[in-house]
């Protein structure tokens, strides 16, 4: 219904010391985006560190809203709002 989404990629982008974020969306590396309840949040932490599993938490929920935002992409959404030129196929 109304549960939207507070998400930011900055802590990934200084993890790897990458300055345009384009980089960490779209890079060839392979990433999963998972949700856990707050209550299991200490657990999930636990078994990605006996792993040896890199991970990143990115955002959380927001109720009431519905809407999604997004922080550190801003100059992503300029660049494909000022381009004129036609990528991909159509």
């Amino acid at each position: 219904g109304n549960i939207g989404a507070d998400i930011d990629i900055s802590g990934i982008m200084n993890a790897y010391g990458e300055t345009k974020s384009v980089r960490v969306l779209f890079s060839e590396v392979p990433g999963a985006i998972i949700q856990i309840k707050d209550s299991d949040y200490d657990y999930i932490d636990a078994e990605f560190l006996l792993q040896d599993i890199a991970y990143y938490p990115i955002g959380h929920t927001v109720t009431g809203s519905g809407e999604v935002n997004v922080n550190g992409i801003s100059s992503i959404l300029q660049s494909l709002l000022n381009s004129q030129a036609s990528e991909g196929e159509d």
